[in-house]
């Protein structure tokens, strides 16, 4: 079925992440904030740190996402293991297995084939003042502000 994503804050192929490590490449978005009410500041910053390896982030992450894995934020988290990579549950093996596949949308080509499979035809894009900003995490959730614009 076709669709219109009315509620994007991706900047396109540009200004997708080189995601380096696992835990970090599926906590980006909102399950963030699921996961900060669940164990604090400092353990969100240190599993947004690509360069934290995976084995030390685990005791925190599985942690965390037992207490979160089933709110509404941590389905997408959920669809995306399941979907992307071909996975039903989070263990340290799984995540240390997918390490080498991580998702690059970097590429137009591959990032539009990415939004066909989903059957996306037009995205609404608002992009909150943080986004444009620098941020090689993508952890900031400071908005001030946002851009709108649409991209068919």
């Amino acid at each position: 079925m076709p669709v219109i994503d009315c509620h994007e804050h991706t900047l396109g192929p540009a200004g997708a992440p080189k995601y380096k490590e696992p835990v970090a490449s599926l906590i980006g978005g909102y399950v963030q904030s699921d996961l900060m009410s669940a164990g604090g500041e400092a353990d969100l910053a240190m599993l947004c740190d690509p360069a934290v390896a995976t084995e030390t982030k685990w005791p925190v992450f599985e942690r965390l996402w037992r207490r979160t894995e089933h709110t509404g934020y941590a389905r997408t988290v959920k669809w995306v293991l399941k979907n992307h990579y071909g996975l039903e549950e989070v263990t340290l093996k799984e995540l240390k297995g997918i390490a080498g596949r991580l998702i690059d949308l970097s590429d137009p080509k591959r990032y539009k084939a990415y939004l066909d499979k989903q059957g996306i035809r037009c995205r609404l894009v608002d992009l909150p003042v943080w986004a444009t900003r620098a941020c090689p995490q993508r952890c900031c959730r400071a908005s001030t502000g946002c851009r709108r614009t649409t991209v068919c």
